[in-house]
């Protein structure tokens, strides 16, 4: 029997949407409609698929207040950081058409034989299964390169956040294009049958490591590609020569955006012990300063997504107290709001440090060497990204081998950038999104020679 969807405002508790499952003919027909679509699309030539991606972004600039308001009652994100996601997915839109044409040239190969070249064409309907915390840039980050690409997208989001999957759908139809993208409203045990589907010829994920590691083996299994964002559990150094107060605005900026939620946040927070107590006492102000209330009267933070994801933040607080961290303020969570703090003297084995605490709450510690504070930062199953806070950056890139990570940013938190490759390794996943690597994951680059 069919089951209702349905998003709750995690600040107020009231029904923002609702929506009956996709049947088992529904999700067929969706995919049949894209694959006929596709069949189209591949030899579409690039400057049409620009000319429909700069549609959507039109599109999307129109609606940016409707969408910025409907992903705040969803999933409990301050109104302001809700508008610059919709102008974050605009600029993806214009920076990918402007370079698709490039990316998406033919590649003259030497050879040979007398000619020999390589040519992008697309795959097919792609999956996306997508989580709630940027209900519209994750969906963007995914669909726009593959969409260029030559393919078709359908789209599985969390259940939580269907209006905003409802309002995507709508949003990429574009009237004189054909059906490129279609939405899907499932319970998330129920992707398997979509992936499993012969019309669906690869998968992108975004989403906790269970699950990645669930649908990659599927994947595996039915000899697709898959391209998976896990988590992350992001250490920012402090060094001696560090700009103290910048750190540490970028500091609580990289860690309490998005009330928290994010994976490529900064999670854990390594100073060098000469600043240590310092650190901590512009931390304790920062965050007795910050403003928590309803997301859409833009407060520095809001509720957490759902009432569960809170309920777990606050056990792992607890456990990692009774580990022998020391809480900058007394744990303090109403219903989804959890009120920001710091884990003080976390260390491996705590799980403030071994799991990735989605929320907002920042674990910290000190070194008294840059080998040390490399150790401490690799100390953890994920490697999504390291910050590096100091005065010559010069001085520390001959380092940057040595992190077990997918970027390393200096003097600033880690951020993603349509211009700049964007991804993993270890728990946090594999495959790049963004850049011309966006472009490369759902592509058969088919090589073409003449003798």
């Amino acid at each position: 029997m069919s089951q209702t969807l349905k998003s709750i405002n995690p600040w107020n508790k009231q029904l923002v949407f609702e929506i009956n499952e996709s049947s088992e003919k529904e999700v067929e027909q969706s995919l049949m409609a894209l694959d006929k679509s596709f069949q189209q699309w591949k030899s579409t030539p690039v400057i049409t698929r620009c000319a429909y991606i700069m549609a959507v972004a039109a599109k999307l600039k129109r609606g940016r207040d409707d969408y910025a308001r409907m992903m705040s009652r969803e999933m409990g994100k301050p109104l302001a950081q809700a508008k610059a996601e919709i102008d974050k997915c605009a600029w993806l839109c214009e920076h990918h058409a402007k370079h698709a044409p490039i990316f998406l040239a033919d590649e003259v190969i030497q050879s040979n034989a007398k000619r020999s070249f390589v040519r992008h064409q697309g795959s097919g309907v792609i999956l996306a299964l997508m989580p709630w915390n940027y209900p519209f840039w994750q969906v963007f980050r995914a669909a726009v390169p593959a969409i260029l690409s030559g393919n078709a997208m359908v789209l599985k989001h969390a259940s939580n956040v269907s209006g905003s999957s409802k309002a995507l759908e709508e949003l990429f139809n574009i009237e004189s294009f054909p059906i490129l993208f279609k939405s899907v409203f499932l319970r998330g045990e129920k992707a398997a049958l979509v992936l499993k589907n012969p019309l669906v010829k690869g998968l992108t994920l975004t989403g906790s490591e269970k699950a990645g590691s669930e649908m990659a083996a599927l994947a595996g299994s039915l000899i697709k590609p898959a391209l998976l964002e896990l988590g992350g559990s992001n250490a920012m150094i402090i060094t001696a020569d560090a700009n103290i107060e910048q750190a540490v605005e970028q500091a609580v900026k990289g860690r309490f955006q998005n009330n928290g939620q994010s994976c490529i946040a900064v999670k854990r927070l390594i100073v060098d012990e000469r600043h240590y107590e310092e650190v901590k006492e512009r931390l304790e102000a920062k965050l007795k300063s910050m403003f928590t209330g309803d997301p859409l009267e833009d407060p520095d933070l809001g509720p957490m997504a759902r009432e569960d994801l809170a309920i777990e933040l606050e056990e792992q607080c607890i456990c990692s107290l009774e580990q022998g961290a020391k809480a900058m303020f007394p744990i303090k969570r109403e219903v989804s709001l959890f009120f920001p703090n710091v884990l003080m003297d976390c260390s491996p084995g705590m799980k403030a440090w071994d799991e990735e605490l989605f929320g907002p709450v920042l674990a910290l510690c000190s070194f008294n060497s840059f080998d040390e504070a490399i150790a401490l930062s690799n100390h953890n199953r994920f490697g999504l990204g390291v910050s590096i806070m100091c005065n010559n950056p010069e001085m520390y890139l001959s380092r940057c081998a040595e992190f077990e990570e997918g970027a390393v940013f200096f003097n600033s938190f880690v951020k993603s950038d349509p211009n700049l490759p964007f991804g993993g390794v270890n728990a946090s996943g594999f495959g790049r999104e963004l850049a011309k690597d966006g472009f490369m994951s759902f592509v058969n680059r088919q090589t073409i020679v003449i003798e």
